[in-house]
């Protein structure tokens, strides 16, 4: 007999995958009558503390939470099976479940499904009570709550309707769509309640228990008043879910507006009304049908079909079939046999039923034809896949059980009523030493020998556990001993049950074994080394201790127990394990679960004890089952991981503090897929993006939006990603893209790729706001930079060094004055710009700095070209980069040690002057009042002897004359008193010993304070009285001489006058000789001879250069009487002007001209323009052979414009350049440079009228320059 052919299941049910239970029906109780081995294994429960009890004596509530709901709902969800005999889908349950075989809790989420059995009459025999683990669905729900946010961006441009509710019904989110659908504004919405819009009563809503989220969506249809009062057909997708943090329950709508669905079923029933299928009965029979029905008439036309047939043609309405022929053209169902089918019956006349599977569909389809009156056919169409599917899982269940039981390690034996063996797998062969299974006899009596574990006796055949349970009894973990034929002595412990059919008649029995020898064998061996143990035991440095299985009585305790619990021995041997444990652990201790390992009982658990002091620890226990003493005993090892706990609470609180860091963090977090789509992001990054390009991106979205940021843009990232992809961890530095009206940004991206089992599925992208770096580097470039040019604008030299002497920085002047370069000075030492004999000196002095000594030096640096500078050195030590430096600032003292020797000379010469001099030095201190008087220059000077510094002032007030002391004394003290003043001179009479009166002069520098106090006088007193007399005597010569001045002028005036008419009246006589000349040269031509040529040829030239003589004398007599007014003169117009006078020679001779920028200036433009024009004439007769080049600039001064006019003419001799400038000075004789010697002149006068100076620098053969001066302030005329 084969598993597949016993007809209940149950025999094998405690080996199914699954977590199941087995109830009675026998409401309220629910008797568990079967429990899975899965179920025990993930609840840590035992079996026979289940079995026989009522499921809500095993399940109870917790009456300490108000809010638990868990038993009512399982009581709705059974009460609903037994009144409809229905399966029952339960909302989402908590549980927390040890993990492993520990202590530690974890959160689990099942989802119960109570499944009705029913006998072949339809009786409810038993209920299935199996759990599906939703966890992993519900977590990823709950990761799915992160991205909410992008959700409902997203959800906001949908063409479905999106609604967010609260458990109390207020309108939380909507979209777009939904708001355009009813009518509403999104504020209308959002201050409205659900139940205002939606038809609630055609909703059927399920409420879920507090704390839980739904795994499935619910659907159905229902109706939506829009703001102008109609309605309309919706069809919603609803989905009850919590946030993240377990807070209010919030529920999620679809919407999608069927209006216009419902218009057309409604035109359909109206059609089937009217259609020629008049009989009002049949219509509802076939109509109420849920088969698909279709007629066909003998031509393939559709004559009737109802609404179910759809869903086999493709889903479209019955009024599109209706008068169609159906299947000539083709078949649309892809059904290969259905045509043939309809063919036969309607030859034949006799119906056809059955049942293929049509791929197009995926489903198993079973038609049933029959003949019609009218020659053609009826068909029906039924979905049977889910009763085949059924059919094919419980042949694939049946097979996968007997694989179970042939692979499980306990040994499973089965037999008939007449104790026949059925079944019994491999490990009941090697267990029992059975033959093999093909050739086992089939009188059970035969097969072994099952004996008393204690006495060896053997158990009578009615008393085996297996034919206790072909009587309908149950042994539950009962010890045997067997007698293996091959093995020797097995122990084993037993359970057995019996097999029931259908009507709960016992038809065989089934029995499980489990191999215990090893732990047997164990025990003794503890047993026979108990007292080699015992030492081991007590000295053990970790606590051990020894409790009696069932009293919980302390038995043994070794020294390390006492140690750390601080109880004596005798105090643990008075006690029970109990009194060590908290009160809510005490009932724990009697369900302990054990494992195998190495074939021995071990149990591990993490318990909290109390120490004798009260103090709470948490250890880990690990007991073996142990005989001791003729007692069942627990060895229990103790492990304290109080501290341990302590530890890893740190790191988890650590890890949790560091993941709240990342999602709260500012950074920007995203992956990317190959396809550069989005896998996932943090909202920085969505919002950023957003902000960018105006979307919010989701899953899936390209990241390079070509439309939205520009093509370098997206080919940076693009070409980033690529590297990435290549196995390439980098990071780079981004400008963010630019939006208007915010600061630039600047991010660092650092790129990973995703490796999974070596393949790169993605890249990880961190990018960290840097622009606060950047910006900060650019203010230390910019502080570099600036502090660069400020130490490199230092009149003196800079360096800085470390302790090891090497050159960190110095300024561009360091290198000017040493001569070196930047390369060269990178390589030397401080002391190399020392001479040999100053070295050891400076190393001293070096050591002094860095040991905040001496800064300051007096030094010659030695240049690279071997000259010493004088410099002053003031050094100090700085921190730089963390190390001690030298910084040293170098002023050059050349000048200054020239000034101190000046100083030194004028000293020197201040004595000897003070000694030279016919004046008397003084020295006033106006603070204490003395005067100091050097030498014995009063007695020279008016004859008395020198007075003390006390005795000065009243020796003064004395002989100095009163009418001239007053206002001395007058006028010296107003200028003491102007701050502004500096500067004392007086004139008086001093009486002299010889009673006559000597002019004195007096003048003095006066010297002030920070405030301007005058506090010094330095002066001298000199005797004027001769000079005095000579000013009387000159008085009387300058009136003479104002006489002789104005005969002068009167004189010059009549000259100039002159000058200009005899200019003018000699052109008249020089007019008739060159005239006659020519006259006598043109009509006496062929009579003279060529001495009489030559005579004339010399009379017309001599006249024609005294007439440029005179025009130039004429010119030159101008320049002082020209009455043109002074203006703004612009020099490069008037160079301009003279450049078009001498266009011809600069075109025939090949000159170049060149001309920088000029300035305006104040002048006279006439007297400008002949200036310029001289000096570019003169140029050009003085060209060397050359080409000739002329330059034209100007170069300013404080109160002056220098302008020069270069040429690289034939130059002129030094000892020449005053002579040049006075009238009639030539050169050069006229037969080599023609002219009459006035043009400089005429240029000096011009340029002293515009109060400058003129002069020239020239060298022989390479040219000359001609300077002059034109002042930018021209003195009032």
């Amino acid at each position: 007999m084969k598993i597949n052919a016993i007809n209940n299941l149950l025999t094998v049910f405690n080996n199914l995958p699954g977590l199941f239970i087995i109830l009675e029906p026998n409401s309220p109780l629910f008797t568990v009558t079967a429990i899975s081995n899965a179920y025990l294994k993930a609840t840590h429960t035992k079996r026979e503390d289940l079995i026989n009890k009522g499921f809500f004596e095993v399940f109870r509530s917790n009456p300490k939470d108000p809010k638990e709901t868990s038993v009512a709902l399982f009581k709705h969800s059974f009460a609903y099976v037994l009144e409809h005999k229905l399966p029952h889908e339960m909302q989402v349950q908590r549980f927390e479940i040890p993990e492993g075989h520990s202590h530690h809790l974890i959160e689990r989420f099942w989802k119960p499904i109570n499944t009705p059995v029913l006998d072949e009459e339809g009786n409810l025999i038993a209920i299935i009570h199996s759990i599906e683990d939703v966890t992993e669905s519900l977590e990823a729900q709950k990761m799915g709550l992160f991205f909410m946010d992008k959700f409902l961006s997203v959800a906001d441009n949908a063409i479905t309707g999106f609604v967010l509710t609260s458990e109390d019904h207020r309108i939380l989110e909507v979209n777009t769509y939904f708001c355009q659908l009813l009518g509403y504004s999104e504020a209308e919405l959002l201050a409205m309640q659900w139940n205002e819009i939606i038809d609630y009563n055609a909703i059927e809503l399920e409420l879920l228990p507090e704390g839980e989220n739904a795994t499935t969506a619910k659907r159905g249809e229902a109706m939506a008043k829009k703001k102008n009062g109609t309605w309309i057909y919706i069809e919603y997708s609803s989905s009850h879910f919590r946030d993240e943090y377990r807070n209010a329950k919030r529920t999620s709508w679809m919407i999608t507006d069927i209006s216009e669905r419902k218009e057309k079923e409604t035109a359909l029933h109206q059609l089937l009304l009217e259609s020629h299928f008049n009989s009002e009965l049949l219509q509802h029979v076939i109509g109420s049908i849920k088969d698909g029905f279709i007629a066909l008439d003998k031509n393939w036309v559709c004559i009737y079909a109802n609404e179910n047939v759809a869903a086999y043609f493709g889903n479209k309405p019955a009024i599109e079939l209706l008068q169609k022929v159906i299947w000539f053209n083709q078949d649309p169902l892809a059904m290969p046999g259905l045509k043939t089918s309809c063919e036969l019956v309607m030859h034949s006349r006799q119906a056809l039923i059955k049942t293929e599977l049509y791929p197009l569909l995926g489903k198993y389809i079973e038609y049933r034809i029959y003949p019609s009156a009218d020659e053609g056919v009826a068909i029906f169409f039924a979905d049977r896949t889910e009763q085949i599917e059924a059919a094919n899982k419980i042949q694939e269940n049946e097979y996968l059980l007997s694989t179970m039981i042939q692979s499980m390690d306990e040994g499973v034996a089965l037999v008939n009523l007449n104790g026949e063996v059925l079944l019994y797998n491999p490990a009941l062969e090697k267990m029992l030493g059975l033959p093999p299974q093909d050739s086992a006899t089939k009188d059970w009596s035969n097969i072994y020998h099952i004996c008393n574990p204690i006495t060896r006796d053997v158990i009578p055949p009615n008393e085996l556990p297996i034919v206790k349970a072909m009587a309908g009894e149950f042994t539950i973990n009962e010890e045997f001993l067997i007698l293996n034929p091959i093995q020797g002595d097995v122990f084993i412990k037993c359970s057995a049950f019996p097999l029931k059919d259908s009507k709960g008649n016992v038809i065989g029995g089934m029995s499980v074994q489990k191999d215990i020898t090893e732990s047997k064998i164990t025990a003794l061996a503890l047993k026979k080394s108990a007292e080699q143990y015992g030492s081991l035991f007590l000295d053990s440095p970790q606590p051990m201790w020894i409790v009696n299985y069932d009293t919980k009585q302390f038995v043994e305790v070794n020294n390390a127990a006492i140690r750390h619990y601080g109880y004596s021995k005798e105090e643990f041997l008075s006690m029970t394990i109990k009194d060590i444990r908290p009160p809510e652990d005490v009932e724990k201790i009697y369900n302990l679960e054990r494992i195998k390992e190495g074939g021995i009982s071990v149990y591990h658990g993490i318990w909290k004890h109390y120490k004798k002091d009260g103090t709470l620890i948490t250890v880990e226990i690990t007991s073996h089952l142990i005989e001791y003493n003729d007692q069942t005993c627990t060895l229990v090892l103790v492990n304290d991981i109080s501290n341990k706990l302590m530890a890893e609470w740190e790191k988890e609180r650590e890890r949790i503090n560091k993941e709240a860091l990342i999602n709260n963090t500012k950074d920007t977090i995203w992956s990317v897929a190959a396809d550069f789509t989005l896998i996932a992001a943090n909202k920085v990054f969505i919002d950023k993006y957003h902000s960018y390009s105006g979307v919010y991106l989701k899953e899936g979205d390209s990241l390079l939006g070509s439309k939205w940021f520009n093509h370098s843009l997206v080919d940076f990232w693009r070409s980033n990603y690529q590297r990435a992809f290549k196995g390439e961890s980098f990071t780079v530095e981004n400008p963010s893209p630019k939006i208007e009206g915010k600061a630039e940004s600047w991010s660092l991206v650092n790129f990973t790729p995703i490796v999974d089992e070596d393949k790169i599925i993605g890249v990880a992208c961190h990018a960290t706001d840097i622009t606060e770096r950047i910006n900060t580097e650019k203010i230390i470039r910019y502080e570099k930079e600036l502090s660069d040019n400020i130490i490199n604008s230092l009149p003196g030299v800079f360096y800085l060094y470390d302790s090891e002497g090497h050159f960190i920085r110095w300024n561009k002047n360091f290198e000017n004055v040493t001569g070196y370069s930047a390369a060269e000075i990178s390589t030397m030492q401080p002391y190399d710009f020392y001479d040999a004999e100053e070295r050891e000196r400076i190393k001293h002095r070096i050591k002094k700095v860095f040991e905040n000594k001496e800064p300051g030096i007096e030094v010659e640096l030695l240049t690279k070209h071997n000259t010493k500078i004088p410099y002053f050195i003031n050094s100090h030590t700085i921190e730089y980069n963390g190390n001690k430096c030298l910084m040293g600032i170098g002023i050059d003292i050349t000048e200054s040690k020239k000034a101190a020797y000046e100083i030194h000379l004028s000293n020197e010469r201040y004595d000897l002057l003070t000694k030279a001099t016919n004046d008397c030095i003084w020295d006033w201190d106006l603070i204490t009042g003395k005067v100091f008087r050097p030498g014995r220059k009063l007695e020279v000077l008016l004859g008395w002897a020198t007075q003390s510094e006390e005795e000065v002032d009243a020796f003064w007030n004395a002989h100095a004359h009163a009418d001239d002391w007053a206002d001395v004394n007058r006028n010296r003290n107003a200028i003491l008193a102007n701050k502004e003043k500096n500067y004392w001179e007086n004139e008086y009479r001093f009486l002299k010993p010889d009673a006559s009166y000597a002019f004195v002069y007096d003048r003095g520098y006066i010297i002030r304070n920070q405030e301007g106090k005058a506090i010094r006088i330095i002066g001298a007193s000199q005797d004027i009285s001769a000079r005095k007399a000579s000013e009387n005597l000159l008085l009387e010569l300058n009136k003479t001489l104002e006489k002789r001045a104005q005969e002068l002028a009167e004189s010059n005036v009549e000259l100039q006058r002159f000058g200009y008419i005899v200019s003018h009246d000699l052109q008249e006589p020089l007019r008739m000789v060159y005239s006659f000349m020519e006259l006598l040269k043109q009509q006496y031509a062929d009579k003279l001879d060529e001495k009489a040529k030559q005579y004339i040829y010399y009379a017309t030239d001599g006249a024609i250069r005294m007439k440029k003589l005179i025009m130039d004398l004429l010119e030159y007599s101008r320049i002082g009487t020209n009455k043109e007014q002074l203006a703004m003169v612009d020099l490069n117009e008037v160079v301009e002007s003279i450049r078009q006078v001498f266009e011809p020679s600069i075109q025939s001779q090949n000159i170049t001209l060149l001309v920088h920028p000029l300035p305006k200036v104040t002048g006279i433009q006439s007297q400008l323009e002949q200036l310029m024009q001289n000096l570019m004439g003169n140029a050009i007769k003085y060209k060397s052979k050359k080409p000739l080049v002329i330059e034209i600039g100007s170069t300013e001064k404080p109160d002056a414009w220098e302008i020069y006019v270069q040429d690289n003419g034939i130059g002129i001799p030094s000892k020449f350049f005053e002579k040049i400038f006075v009238v009639f000075q030539r050169l050069h004789t006229e037969a080599t440079y023609p002219g009459t010697g006035i043009g400089l002149a005429i240029c000096k006068k011009i340029v002293q009228r515009h109060y400058g100076q003129i002069w020239v620098s020239s060298q022989i053969g390479q040219g000359s320059t001609f300077y002059f001066t034109l002042p930018k302030k021209i003195p009032a005329q």
